[in-house]
């Protein structure tokens, strides 16, 4: 009896190291691999609102010279119908705040934020904003070569975070299922 205990004690020893093995492996697969969606999708949207605001950027300058609130909240709502963009800012060319789409939340920019952007002219950043991650654009807007203002845009993560955890379930129960 002690000898077949013993073997079924090894086959299982081995059969549980396997798994455990596999299951490194392939989650080790899975980070590399998610990491890389990841960083892909936030480069793809960080072009997209980069040429978005290229496009529009001398209306918005127009806008922000002449104070044009009106305009600017119509400009607004034209961004913020876009799937995925939670709200738009724009300051003047010391940093106060002009418009925001959600004034309670905006502030003005800080003092080495307007360094930044004018030595770099735009600036990404992924953080928390009212419970949801987002990407924050912001970028300099400028018109023959003066600096006219700049503007902020906060464009959801949500639907990355979500397909995350979708590809996460499934990884968790292929191997439960193992």
């Amino acid at each position: 009896m002690p000898i077949r205990s013993n073997l079924r004690l090894k086959i299982n020893t081995a059969i549980i190291a396997t798994l455990l093995i596999v299951t490194l492996i392939f989650s080790v697969l899975l980070a590399v691999y998610e990491g890389q969606r990841r960083a892909e999708a936030i480069q793809q949207v960080e072009a997209s609102l980069e040429d978005l605001l290229h496009q529009q950027s001398e209306k918005l300058a127009n806008e922000i010279f002449a104070l044009q609130k009106k305009a600017l909240k119509v400009t607004f709502d034209q961004y913020l119908n876009r799937e995925n963009f939670v709200s738009m800012s724009v300051f003047d060319e010391t940093g106060r705040l002009i418009l925001a789409s959600d004034p309670a939340s905006a502030l003005d920019l800080n003092s080495e934020e307007v360094r930044n952007l004018a030595q770099t002219a735009q600036h990404y950043r992924t953080d928390s904003w009212q419970g949801h991650r987002v990407l924050t654009f912001t970028r300099l807007i400028s018109a023959y070569g003066e600096n006219i203002g700049y503007c902020r845009i906060r464009y959801s993560l949500m639907s990355l975070e979500q397909q995350t955890r979708q590809i996460l379930f499934i990884f968790a129960s292929l191997i439960l299922t193992l």
